[in-house]
């Protein structure tokens, strides 16, 4: 790249183990045939290791929402403080944006201005394509159907990009969504009512919108055992927690649930705002 300078925009900040955090904690735990492999695709595809070794040289800066994050951010990517900018994720910039999605308009058309709720689970590494959250924690559609029908709900499912399953495609109040469903996602997000999500960094991204988060961790025993550890307690995520889709299903019946409290967001979050982009720039100006 003739030297320019280089900021590693990471996906999302991290709940679980990233980076050479989570290599160190896999490299105990797989066999000696993946350990040989891995080591080979190093050797001929080299460009797929860019990232952890370049930094590791000192070649990256990157980037933090707070400084509750920072030493995660360093710890993983083996970089020192000043290398981490705590300017916040340039995407959640979209997340303040007047823009509506088609597909969201078209569902308040269609159903009379629902609530939306979207689940978001994060990847499982145990699982891989075959994860389906509805094969577990005793779904049932018919009932669940009810539910959404009677509190006038929408449930929009997005898997993560790694799983393949689709689903509901009926046209009815269960909704898979993909990538071809909208220009962004995150303009899309903005306009939910309540996020379900596990173990996703979508949950400190979709703080800054101050809506309602039900968390739905049926499987953290087990995530912890064979996808990763966490870097912190679990029980700092707050909201709604439910362990079965009967759960799910009585907690938006009953409307049991909340938004975070400011002291939550602000903890994840430095900064509340659509400017990240902004800091970001200035920052990288006056390097």
């Amino acid at each position: 790249m003739n030297g320019c300078q280089i900021v590693l925009l990471w996906h999302g900040m991290p709940l679980k183990k990233i980076g050479n955090d989570e290599w160190d904690f896999k490299h105990h735990k797989i066999g000696l045939w993946k350990i040989i492999k891995t080591k080979f695709r190093k050797i001929v595809l080299p460009y797929e290791f860019l990232i952890p070794r370049s930094i590791q040289n000192g070649i990256f800066d990157t980037i933090s929402t707070s400084s509750f994050f920072t030493p995660f951010i360093m710890s993983a990517w083996h970089v020192s403080e000043d290398h981490v900018w705590e300017v916040g994720q340039p995407r959640n910039d979209y997340l303040f944006s007047s823009k509506v999605e088609e597909f969201i308009a078209k569902l308040d058309q269609q159903f009379n201005h629902p609530i939306k709720v979207m689940y978001m689970p994060t990847f499982r590494d145990s699982q891989g394509e075959g994860f389906n959250p509805f094969d577990f924690a005793g779904f049932n559609a018919v009932s669940f159907s009810r539910t959404l029908q009677e509190q006038n709900m929408v449930f929009i499912y997005k898997g993560h990009f790694c799983d393949q399953s689709t689903l509901f495609s009926d046209g009815g109040r269960m909704i898979t969504v993909g990538d071809k469903d909208y220009d962004n996602l995150y303009t899309f997000v903005k306009d939910i009512d309540i996020l379900i999500t596990d173990y996703s960094s979508i949950y400190f991204d979709f703080l800054l919108c101050r809506k309602p988060i039900i968390l739905f961790p049926f499987d953290k025993d087990d995530y912890l055992t064979h996808s990763r550890p966490f870097y912190f307690d679990y029980e700092l995520m707050e909201g709604k927690k439910v362990y079965s889709w009967t759960e799910l299903e009585t907690t938006l019946k009953n409307s049991d649930y909340w938004t975070p409290s400011e002291e939550t967001i602000l903890l994840f979050n430095s900064s509340i705002d659509g400017s990240s982009s902004e800091r970001l720039l200035n920052i990288l100006c006056h390097e």
